[in-house]
């Protein structure tokens, strides 16, 4: 699988100077994201399957006409291997050029459990050694345990650089426990001081979660909590929950959570803090929420 970009002209028209015939080839893909700045530069990120259980991590940097910046990696490609699985979900630029990739990380595979995972990358494209342990950080939030049949899935959804450098990830904490036949949902913020170490001031400790439900039986499957600054130190997430989640059997839901600056709920914000987008329809409405957007006038 390969993945690309396109541009079109404000016409709507493929703009046929991008590129070649205004496409561009960015890299061989199994997953990850891209972004792409206001100057028409873009950076993807994905996986490169290695000898189990190393995987390398790959980003790819173009410029606005489309072709690979040279300068970054090799050839506008930088490949970097760590020891675990590793699956990326979003991938951020600070205000200083270097690049933060966020997801999740099996630190000690072939076990079930998943971790927060977050990576930072230099301008040119090499590992930035000085953040976290060796250029990344992984972060258990829902504790393994010694039931091979348990399986705890924690992945960042997204990543915000706030103004005085830190950095507030979302995601959720998905747990299935076999042994007492139940799976825990939460949505948890984590706050990283520009390091890569726990700003211990927001939450508990650097981390805010949310316990959203604790259902009998297995329902894992919930999307990563995707995560908006609205100004004022506020945050809205939103998180899609599989059939069933949230209270209702024959719904598959979505829902918002407005946050304050420290990691508190809002609950001056719909009811104690969260809106489900589903609640009043006619219908058995069931919902996948991948992302969505803040409009200038808040909604």
């Amino acid at each position: 699988v390969s993945s690309g970009q396109m541009t079109s002209n404000q016409n709507g028209k493929v703009d046929r100077t991008f590129g070649t015939y205004g496409f561009a080839h960015m890299m061989p893909s199994r997953r990850g994201n891209a972004i792409v700045l206001g100057n028409g530069i873009a950076f993807a990120v994905t996986t490169t399957i290695l000898p189990f259980p190393a995987i390398g991590l790959s980003i790819s940097k173009q410029l606005a006409d489309g072709s690979f910046d040279t300068g970054f990696g090799q050839n506008g490609l930088s490949n970097t291997t760590f020891p675990r699985y590793v699956d990326p979900q979003s991938i951020v630029v600070q205000p200083d050029g270097k690049i933060l990739i966020g997801g999740y990380i099996n630190p000690s595979a072939p076990t079930n459990g998943w971790d927060y995972f977050l990576a930072r990358f230099l301008p040119n494209g090499q590992l930035d050694t000085l953040f976290g342990s060796g250029g990344f950080v992984a972060l258990d939030i829902a504790p393994d345990t010694n039931d091979p049949a348990d399986f705890s899935y924690d992945t960042v959804g997204s990543i915000i650089v706030n103004d005085d450098g830190t950095i507030l990830v979302s995601g959720t904490s998905d747990q299935r426990l076999a042994s007492q036949s139940k799976t825990c949902v939460k949505a948890v913020l984590a706050k990283f001081r520009s390091d890569g170490t726990l700003e211990t001031s927001f939450g508990s400790q650097g981390i805010s979660s949310l316990t959203l439900i604790i259902n009998e039986g297995f329902t894992f499957g919930s999307s990563p909590l995707r995560l908006k600054s609205i100004g004022n130190g506020k945050y809205i997430g939103g998180i899609g929950l599989i059939r069933g989640q949230f209270g209702d059997p024959n719904r598959q839901p979505a829902i918002l959570i407005r946050y304050l600056e420290n990691g508190a709920i809002d609950k001056s914000f719909g009811v104690g803090g969260i809106v489900d987008l589903t609640v009043g329809s006619p219908v058995n409405l069931n919902v996948i929420l991948y992302d969505f957007a803040v409009l200038m006038d808040g909604k």
